[in-house]
């Protein structure tokens, strides 16, 4: 799925780590909070937590997501890089693509 929104409607912004810290559209604001270099949670405009995040020992790699008392899980390919989230039931939430950094593909869900 590509992103929808335009330039205007949709605006991220970035810590000096290059950490996205804030999501904006017309329908979600969301404040990322890191731990270091890992995320931990994602947070609403007004602090109420929507999701935590559980990391591996490793720098950005992570295990798994509880948001709405549902716990999801990532699942990695050989590189390290993640490809899918399933829920505890094993069943695939989300898939992962990736391409070139310079592709306008590089990330989509």
């Amino acid at each position: 799925m590509k992103n929808q929104f335009s330039f205007a409607a949709h605006i991220s912004r970035e810590c000096d780590f290059g950490r996205r810290i804030v999501k904006s559209s017309p329908s979600f604001t969301g404040v990322f909070a890191y731990d270091g270099y890992n995320l931990i949670e994602t947070l609403t405009s007004t602090g109420s937590v929507l999701a935590r995040y559980t990391m591996t020992q490793n720098i950005d790699e992570p295990l798994a997501m509880l948001r709405s008392a549902s716990s999801s899980y990532y699942q990695e390919d050989g590189l390290g890089s993640v490809t899918s989230l399933t829920s505890s039931t094993a069943s695939v939430a989300n898939t992962y693509t990736y391409g070139s950094a310079l592709a306008s593909n590089w990330c989509q869900q």
